[in-house]
């Protein structure tokens, strides 16, 4: 079985809408965010031609692309007209005056930091869609590891038709870090894992997505920093697979 991947390495990549601004032969637009100066991964496309196989990748296409253009030095917008110009590689020609198409297209890479997709933190910690439109999933020990990962994030006792599904971890958010309450984590995280593998033997689903024994269970201090605490899993799948996740939580 698959579920929807929520949690995948971000490409960074950002698609917007643009109108080109300027006269021929200087015409160039603004993008919303910084952009990565590799012209390779930069694709601009004529909304009215272009299929939309073509405009959901964003590949370049020689009779409906827009060739001949560079990013500013700032990174700030992208600017056409670039020579030496060839009319039939080149749309819009920039050795003629006209009046652009009403609406098109521009996919770069945004410079990590400024991100929209990931805020710089390099996941995007959503539903994702590859270049085809179809959303990401994930199989087996993957989607296992995700399991306990969703669980642990949700508040215990907000899924109305489970209230014993997740764990008090999102809680103990600001509060104070002893001895007490890293016993008390890892006494929820163990009773959250066992409702979840109750939960998949239930379901009957595959043997290497239903976990049959919690091996170790370890929330730990970071020695760097005594705000986070460290948790270790390992648990066995029916499969006799092994699964380990790791996640650090931050309190304060």
């Amino acid at each position: 079985m698959i579920d929807a991947k929520w949690q995948n390495p971000c490409d960074h990549r950002y698609v917007q809408e643009i109108t080109l601004e300027g006269s021929s032969p200087n015409y160039f637009a603004d993008l919303d965010y910084l952009a990565n100066s590799n012209l390779s991964t930069v694709c601009v496309m004529d909304a009215n031609v272009v299929s939309p196989t073509a405009l959901f990748g964003m590949n370049p296409s020689s009779l409906e692309g827009i060739t001949n253009f560079y990013i500013s030095a700032d990174n700030t917008q992208i600017i056409f007209g670039a020579y030496p110009v060839a009319a039939s590689q080149n749309f819009p020609n920039p050795n003629e005056n006209h009046v652009p198409a009403d609406k098109y297209f521009c996919s770069y890479i945004a410079q990590t930091a400024n991100c929209p997709k990931c805020g710089g933190t390099k996941i995007v910690k959503d539903m994702f869609l590859d270049n085809l439109g179809r959303i990401s999933t994930v199989s087996g020990p993957q989607k296992v590891q995700q399991q306990i990962l969703k669980a642990l994030l949700t508040i215990q006792g907000l899924n109305i038709y489970d209230p014993g599904y997740g764990s008090l971890l999102e809680t103990m958010v600001g509060s104070r870090v002893d001895s007490y309450m890293v016993a008390t984590l890892n006494f929820s995280i163990l009773d959250c894992l066992t409702n979840l593998s109750k939960n998949q033997q239930a379901n009957n689903l595959p043997a290497n997505e239903t976990i049959t024994a919690i091996s170790s269970v370890n929330a730990t201090l970071a020695p760097s920093d005594p705000r986070i605490i460290l948790v270790s899993i390992v648990c066995t799948l029916a499969s006799s697979e092994t699964v380990s996740t790791n996640l650090p939580i931050t309190l304060s």
